[in-house]
């Protein structure tokens, strides 16, 4: 059981991607801002640490955090936008929260023969999450904008070796093992986001 469990913590996923914009109930004629500073991006899940490593000792950043912190800076990055990113909200400014919260229950059967094998034999999953982007503007929230993501994912020992399909195939990523969908969905939807929001006046 040890050695499985070992196994499990090195393994690999490549999951597959659907994204869809949720459907908002707000109905606001005039979103535009006037506001020209800085836009301040908040991931609270980025900040926070787990215990790891040898007789775990060692700080490790939350692996869904720090993913969507990767999938969020790669497009600010591209925009040139004067963004920055912070660990707390902001009383006055533009600030966008960012988090991500799974929707469907986890099936931890399905790991069961996989993690029989030491993780030799892949296991299938299927997981559905909301991704939000909450804009708020002097701490009063202005709209959140929320996408579904549905993961098809296979995770085992040797998923790295499926990582050269990667660039062929649409909405596809490979990592480390770990809950939260991994960050080329997460950059996706972050252009949706700069998108919609820009189309919103907003950004």
């Amino acid at each position: 059981m040890l050695i499985a469990l070992a196994a499990s913590m090195n393994a690999c996923i490549m999951a597959n991607y659907r994204l869809a914009a949720r459907e908002s109930n707000e109905r606001r004629d005039n979103l535009a801002l006037h506001y020209d500073g800085p836009v301040y991006f908040v991931i609270p899940r980025y900040y926070i640490f787990h215990h790891c490593g040898r007789w775990g000792q060692t700080p490790c950043r939350d692996s869904t955090g720090d993913r969507l912190y990767t999938g969020v800076a790669e497009v600010l990055l591209q925009s040139g936008m004067h963004a920055q990113f912070t660990e707390h909200i902001l009383s006055k400014g533009l600030v966008c929260v960012v988090s991500v919260e799974q929707v469907s229950p986890e099936n931890y059967y399905v790991h069961l023969l996989s993690l029989a094998t030491a993780t030799v034999l892949p296991a299938y999953t299927t997981r559905q999450y909301v991704l939000s982007f909450a804009v708020l503007l002097d701490f009063k929230e202005i709209k959140v904008y929320q996408y579904d993501i549905t993961e098809k994912a296979l995770s085992g020992l040797f998923m790295w070796l499926l990582a050269p399909m990667v660039p062929f195939l649409n909405d596809a990523g490979i990592g480390w093992w770990n809950p939260g969908p991994l960050s080329p969905v997460i950059r996706e939807a972050t252009k949706t986001f700069w998108q919609e929001a820009h189309r919103d006046g907003i950004l």
